[in-house]
């Protein structure tokens, strides 16, 4: 299952939101927008797996999920390798 770490700071809406690993001294703020701020929002709803956190981002943004699964799943592992997200 997909879930945000523990110890991510976030505030926001669907379509920006601003994200913060607080355990990564060095982490910067980093804004997500437009579809990455819905991959967010899908993740914020509670832990899923890929399909899940698809069809959430789907419904919101009335798109077929398999058109946007790719970006999708793409996007996941960016923020899993920002510390952001895991797996789990």
């Amino acid at each position: 299952l997909w879930r945000i770490h523990d110890d991510v700071a976030w505030t926001g809406e669907s379509s920006r939101v601003v994200v913060l690993a607080l355990a990564n001294p060095a982490a910067s703020p980093l804004a997500l927008e437009g579809s990455a701020a819905l991959i967010w929002i899908a993740l914020a709803a509670g832990p899923g797996h890929s399909d899940d956190i698809v069809a959430r981002v789907a419904a919101s943004a009335e798109v077929d999920g398999d058109a946007i699964r790719d970006d999708v799943e793409s996007f996941l592992g960016t923020l899993r390798d920002q510390d952001l997200v895991f797996t789990g």
